[in-house]
């Protein structure tokens, strides 16, 4: 699904679904896109009603699935972690596309 460049994110520590943000080769994603895809994570994961949360990001090549392991089960190598609060108005303005 991702390319190497691409980047990962994933609610720390919990169960839900992961959200991909296309990437150029050598470039780092701007803020408001990891915030946006950040919102996506913590709508979409078991956490949906939490208040706040930590979300894990890492660039794609530092994901792998284990061999034999179960579905949406990956080993993340490195990263970084960002604390976001939820805000419904910018989860309104991304639920409203079309596309992500």
């Amino acid at each position: 699904i991702a390319n190497g460049n691409d980047w990962f994110l994933h609610i720390a520590s919990f169960p839900g679904a992961h959200v991909i943000v296309r990437n150029q080769k050598g470039q780092t994603p701007p803020l408001e896109t990891l915030l946006d895809a950040a919102q996506l994570c913590l709508h979409y994961s078991k956490m949906k009603k939490a208040l706040a949360a930590s979300v894990h990001y890492v660039q794609a090549k530092f994901v792998r699935k284990p061999k034999g392991a179960k579905p949406g089960l990956v080993l993340v190598h490195g990263g970084k972690e960002i604390s976001i609060r939820k805000d419904d108005e910018r989860l309104a303005r991304l639920l409203k596309r079309d596309h992500f």
